[in-house]
């Protein structure tokens, strides 16, 4: 098994590129928008998980995503 070490941006969220994994998992950087589109996929290295933001900031993330994936 080989692991894919990229992640596709799924979100912007407060000047965050939020990406998700092939685990769905999700990851953070502070990445523009014009520099990291929808779709796009980043290069897990520099990304950082969700769980090293503080709570709140992991909770709003977490809200708009789970609420983008209803519409």
């Amino acid at each position: 098994m080989s692991l894919n070490p990229y992640a596709t941006v799924v979100a912007h969220v407060d000047g965050f590129a939020v990406c998700e994994d092939d685990f769905g998992d999700l990851w953070v950087s502070e990445i523009p928008e014009s520099c990291a589109e929808l779709g796009s996929v980043i290069d897990i290295s520099i990304l950082q998980e969700l769980s090293s933001l503080p709570q709140n900031t992991q909770q709003e993330i977490l809200e708009y995503v789970k609420n983008q994936s209803k519409e």
